[in-house]
């Protein structure tokens, strides 16, 4: 697991951290962690690093930028776009997760089926002659 790490007395910085765990999770397929000023915040702790930002304040324009490159639709201040960032973050994991059971369950599908015909193979019962 990944631990990305931010110290710095500016939190409109950490919207940068943010979009890399956005990257992150996106290049390994896992929500990092967040460490905020030695406070340490688990991959599913993604909307409490998003509460720490105001919710209204105008995204600067380096960071109105990026928002406008990841999203489709304008994002309004940072605590409501660090909002989107934690969900997209979430749904990419999530996303992961399902095609990984998906991919374990066809798996185990198939080799269930090669046993079940490999056991009627060798336990077929003897076949009758047809009744006249």
């Amino acid at each position: 697991m990944t631990t990305l790490v931010f110290h710095s007395d500016d939190l409109h910085g950490l919207f940068d951290t943010m979009v890399e765990a956005v990257k992150v999770t996106l290049r390994e397929q896992v929500r990092p962690a967040i460490e905020v000023n030695g406070n340490l915040f688990h991959p599913h702790e993604l909307f409490k690093v998003a509460a720490l930002l105001p919710l209204d304040e105008e995204l600067r324009l380096q960071h109105q930028a990026i928002a406008n490159q990841m999203f489709d639709r304008r994002q309004y201040g940072y605590g409501r776009t660090m909002i989107s960032l934690a969900h997209l973050a979430n749904q990419i994991a999530s996303a992961t997760a399902w095609k990984d059971a998906d991919r374990a369950a066809r798996r185990w599908l198939a080799e269930a089926a090669e046993t079940q015909q490999e056991w009627g193979r060798r336990d077929e019962p003897p076949r009758s002659a047809p009744l006249s």
